[in-house]
């Protein structure tokens, strides 16, 4: 049975088991695949198989990849364009079944195109060696560091929301996530509509169904750089190591995008690529990219209309135009690539670039070869030296470092709702994100060879030996310096120098005879990180994380010099390879999750050895069983609480917060300091703001709150769409001056100031009267007593914040809420108690408790 036709069978097996299997863990390892099966078959539906299979020669492994943002692309369009009102017919139900059905019939396209996707066994190997390099990476993360259901979710929280959002109230929110497409929203939504999944369950599961869509993609291009199986395999599992164990975010989807893209432009191991098709290559991947984000901020139907028009295009097209077709893929690719993520825009031209770097390295004379290795070495110290003088003297980014001017148009331009620009600016920021993703023990191992090769150039150029290692390293060096330079984000880049330095290695490992030394190499590197990890867990007082790790490390760390030894002793020409690999995977493993735990504390701040628990958690039980009260008696009430409390509580209700801000806590300082001046009604503290107050909270201070400009665009939208219910989404962003595009464009709203009056004003008998063509609707049903407008949550957490300003948004060892502020607030607020840890005020829109 093929592929194909076992996954339309799992279609049947998921529709009734869905409803059959207990909620959970169960449900989701059931339901969960259809994460990525739900566009790839979309796509499938919309790409010519035998024009892509027969004229361009490329593989069912490259089709998949393709089809799956393709129509991820599709999907999110006609979810979207259904919120802005042009899509009317049929409920949200019909249209998500429907989904279902037309994903179903893509695969069954692929019954004509024999068994299966894998075009040989060779994959199911691959995907063996990633499962078993995966394992103990999820080990650590979900196993150690988390203890189900608590896990760290940090920017998984805003997309869970608008998951959840889609799904309980039929509102696509334009403005969660605004500045990518919204594929997590989409496509969990209706996992949780129509099967009931949990979304927090969903979390641990997605990583291990994401690992086979990583494999098709680094393998896709593991095949254009090497041509035996064993470096394939090699190549990848390295690949897997750098790519984490979370579930893939829309920047995590945008880094795979680029690795397809570059696994297209390349051409194959053998053959030579022209200077003429890396820059024809590159002028239509920057062009796709950059049309594609700016088409899909303008109007919602351009970009996927212009992707399935090609794709009809390419099913009228003879092999005599391969060349062209071969371009028009390309250039689909990237239409429906760009609105994945602004980094795209930096990510496509970047692996564009790195073909024609590739072109014009294979022509370089023989003897240019040692000087590109130094001059490459020379380009990693010499911008390391300039950036740690940059983060000695320089420690104002905004008022020293050149970068800080282009910060406001940056706001402007990529995230209208965001001013947190300056968090991903800077060399010294790039520096450390590179420390932390690609690590020394890669950079080391990619430089080794290198310093050895000099001396050897001869030796190297008799055999064509060097040239092939000369472009990645160059365009590592490169990639490095750009990155370095400290514009905003670019240090998501880093992936492209895991990418190439794990291509030098590859080579080197497989092309020279140098296991001795990759050996002798790694000895050292275990016996320096056996007597780092002693002395780390027991000399230095605060590295809890990595004592978390002790017993994980060291273990491994034994192992591994033990099986080096014994395979020094027992040397076997035949097992070299492979067992040289499995070793140095195995280091390679040992030195990210060291990583990992040593930069803990720049994630998740330092920690007492007598506080917390051992595990990383920013949500704790009162967060869950406040989210299900919310669930049952909230209706649509905008959250108030402090900013680590709102983000659990939007993720697990899909409820809208007074604020809107990404990941747990990126809300400007200024707007933080008035949300708690909102909460203790501009006293001090809370326990002092109760007694001095007659009643509880107004509801008016919370509306002039809603009305400030760029604060709660989220709550904004879904407050008018509920006060107006026949006003469409197109209608409400034309109040809210935005273009109504796939992705969001303000036009011309006001930098500062009350722009949306309409929230403070009272409508008691009245209609609200909208402006640029919005119709008229009920203004009655916020001011339902069951469901109140308003919802404060004053936690534990938030009680601290309050008190002490200290916002810890991991491993909270807080203590029960003051007995006397409990007994207050219910006498005053008539407020919920949960557990003497948690107080749920309610406020109405025409009361004053």
């Amino acid at each position: 049975m093929s592929l194909s036709c076992t996954i339309v069978g799992y279609y049947a097996l998921m529709v009734i088991g869905g409803y059959m299997l207990p909620e959970g863990i169960v449900r989701s390892l059931l339901v969960g695949p259809m994460f990525f099966l739900i566009p790839m078959g979309i796509g499938l539906g919309l790409i010519p198989h035998r024009t892509v299979l027969k004229n361009l020669g490329l593989g069912r492994l490259e089709l998949t990849a393709v089809a799956f943002f393709t129509g991820a692309l599709c999907l999110v369009a006609v979810f979207v364009a259904r919120e802005r009102g042009m899509l009317t017919l049929g409920s949200l139900d019909d249209w998500m079944w429907g989904t279902m059905v037309v994903s179903a019939l893509g695969f069954m396209r692929l019954f004509r195109l024999g068994n299966g996707f894998p075009d040989n066994p060779e994959f199911l190997y691959v995907l063996a060696a990633a499962l078993g390099v995966f394992a103990p990476l999820y080990f650590v993360h979900f196993g150690i560091f988390s203890k189900y259901p608590y896990t760290d979710l940090f920017q998984y929280t805003h997309l869970m929301k608008g998951a959840n959002e889609l799904a309980r109230f039929d509102r696509l929110n334009p403005f969660t996530a605004d500045s990518y497409l919204a594929i997590w929203q989409t496509t969990l939504g209706i996992l949780k509509r129509l099967f009931e999944v949990d979304l927090l369950s969903e979390f641990w599961v997605l990583p291990w169904i994401a690992l086979p869509f990583r494999t098709i993609i680094y393998y896709v291009l593991a095949r254009k750089l090497f041509t035996a199986r064993n470096e394939r395999i090699f190549f990848v599992a390295v690949l897997i190591v750098f790519s984490g164990c979370l579930p893939p975010t829309n920047g995590d989807l945008a880094m795979l995008a680029a690795v397809l893209i570059l696994a297209l432009l390349l051409p194959q191991r053998d053959i030579s690529s022209s200077l003429s098709q890396a820059f024809t290559g590159f002028a239509v991947v920057s062009v796709g990219v950059v049309g594609g984000y700016t088409l899909a901020k303008d109007t919602v139907w351009a970009v996927p209309l212009l992707v399935i028009g090609m794709a009809v295009g390419l099913g009228g097209l003879s092999t005599s135009y391969q060349n062209g077709c071969q371009l028009v893929v390309l250039l689909q690719a990237a239409l429906a690539i760009a609105p994945l993520h602004r980094s795209t825009l930096a990510f496509l031209p970047l692996v564009a670039g790195i073909t024609i770097w590739r072109a014009i390295a294979g022509r370089w004379l023989r003897p240019c070869m040692a000087i590109t290795w130094t001059a490459s070495a020379l380009v990693f110290l010499g911008g390391i030296a300039i950036t740690a003088v940059n983060g000695v003297f320089r420690l104002s980014i905004e008022e020293s470092y050149w970068i800080g001017p282009l910060l406001t148009q940056f706001n402007q331009s990529f995230s209208p709702v965001n001013t947190d620009a300056a968090l991903g600016a800077g060399s010294k920021v790039a520096l450390f994100e590179i420390a932390r993703s690609v690590g020394a023990w890669l950079v080391l191992a990619a430089l080794s060879p290198g310093v050895g090769m000099f001396g050897r150039e001869g030796s190297l150029v008799q055999h064509d030996e060097g040239r092939r290692s000369m472009w990645p390293f160059g365009a590592t060096a490169l990639i490095t310096l750009i990155i370095l330079l400290g514009i905003p984000f670019v240090y998501r880049a880093g992936f492209l120098v895991v990418i190439l330095l794990a291509t030098v290695w590859t080579e080197r490992v497989y092309e020279q005879r140098m296991e001795s030394r990759f050996l002798l190499l790694l000895v050292a590197f275990m016996a320096a990180a056996l007597a780092f990890v002693y002395g780390v867990t027991h000399l230095l007082e605060k590295a809890l994380f990595i004592r978390w790790l002790k017993l994980y490390l060291l273990g491994v760390a034994a192992a591994l010099i033990a099986t080096v030894l014994l395979y020094m002793h027992r040397w076997t020409k035949h097992r070299a390879r492979w067992m040289l690999a499995v070793m140095l995977i195995g280091a390679l493993t040992f030195d990210r999750v060291l990583t990992k735990a040593y930069f803990m504390s720049y994630a998740y701040g330092e920690m007492v050895e007598n506080e917390g628990s051992k595990v990383i958690t920013h949500y704790d039980h009162a967060d869950l069983e406040i989210a299900g009260w919310l669930q049952k008696h909230g209706g649509q009430t905008i959250l108030v609480s402090d900013p680590i409390t709102m983000a659990n509580l939007r993720a697990f209700a899909g409820l809208n917060s007074i604020v809107s801000f990404s990941n747990l806590d990126t809300m400007p300082p200024s707007v933080k300091q008035r949300l708690k001046n909102l909460l203790t009604n501009g006293s001090t503290s809370l326990i002092e703001m109760v007694p001095r107050v007659s009643g509880c909270y107004d509801s008016k201070q919370f509306k002039e709150f809603m009305a400030w400009d760029g604060v709660s665009p989220e709550a904004n939208y879904a407050l008018f769409r509920t006060l107006n219910t026949s006003a469409t989404g197109e209608q409400v962003l034309a109040v809210f001056d935005y273009s109504d595009g796939l992705l969001l464009r303000g036009r011309n709203r006001a930098a500062h100031g009350q722009t949306h009056e309409w929230v403070v004003k009272e409508h008691r008998d009245g209609e609200l009267n909208l402006t640029r063509g919005a119709t008229h609707g009920q203004t009655h049903e916020w001011m339902v007593k069951e469901h109140p407008l308003f919802t404060i949550v004053i936690s534990s957490r938030t009680y601290k914040w309050l008190q002490t300003g200290q916002l810890r948004p991991y491993l909270n060892g807080l203590e029960p809420l003051p007995t006397d502020l409990i007994k207050r607030m219910q006498n005053q607020c008539q407020a919920f108690v949960f557990g003497e840890r948690a107080i749920i005020v309610p406020v109405h829109a025409n009361e004053v408790f």
